[in-house]
């Protein structure tokens, strides 16, 4: 305490270290940086209060316990360095003092990537999500879409409920958000024509235009084919020749 010519200590390679007692290194005013080792399991209340030249701070794994006014939150200049999601990490973000994880790899993108973008009501699919870069720590993804016609898991598996447009985002702890749009179309029910039969002199052509039902149905597109070609080919249109 108070040790004003102190400028920088590294405990880091002591595994005896358990406890950094209250106001331990308080008032050391030239002091700019403190290395814990992992053997610390608790740091005192104001245990560095007073150091206002600190501008490094690191703090082990094993830290459970922090107490009141331990770390200066008004030295603008300090960073606390530590494990993300850890005590110390928890403890730097509730006091606003700035914090890194050496080790952590920031995602910098992120891409979902599905079977389609058009479902059908009863319908589902297993979204994924590419992260950039591969080795990125973000681990936590928040799944959710912008629309009740969409039933999206935590995993991503999503599921058709109604028609309509809606888009799937995917959220990264860090902000990082991918997108992707999903058309929930109307299935075709039913494929009718008025005229079961019609009779083709060779090589006459006609167009087949059947009715498809319910009208609102969107995927339209009809595959066609002959059960005799050698009477009557069909094209991908529909037109039938004789």
């Amino acid at each position: 305490k108070d040790c004003v010519a102190l400028e920088e200590i590294d405990f880091s390679a002591s595994t005896m270290l358990k406890t950094i007692g209250n106001s331990a290194l308080s008032g050391c005013a030239r002091l700019t940086e403190i290395v814990l080792p992992d053997s610390v399991t608790e740091i005192g209340t104001a245990a560095f209060l007073g150091c206002a030249n600190l501008k490094s701070l690191t703090i082990g794994n094993q830290v459970t316990k922090i107490g009141a006014s331990a770390i200066p939150s008004s030295n603008e200049a300090l960073v606390v360095y530590c494990s993300y999601n850890s005590i110390a990490w928890d403890y730097a973000v509730e006091n606003d003092i700035a914090h890194s994880d050496p080790n952590r790899v920031e995602a910098t993108g992120a891409e979902i990537h599905g079977e389609t973008e058009i479902m059908t009501r009863g319908s589902s699919q297993q979204l994924t999500l590419t992260i950039e870069p591969a080795n990125a720590s973000e681990t936590e993804v928040t799944w959710f879409a912008d629309s009740a016609i969409l039933l999206v898991s935590d995993s991503g598996f999503v599921s058709a409920l109604s028609s309509g447009s809606a888009t799937v985002y995917a959220v990264l702890e860090n902000g990082i958000t991918a997108s992707y749009p999903i058309e929930v179309a109307v299935p075709v029910l039913s494929i009718s024509d008025e005229q079961t039969e019609r009779d083709l002199a060779v090589g006459e052509q006609i167009r087949l235009e059947p009715t498809l039902l319910p009208a609102a149905a969107i995927e339209r597109k009809l595959t066609w084919s002959s059960a005799n070609a050698g009477v009557a080919a069909v094209d991908e249109n529909g037109t039938v020749t004789g």
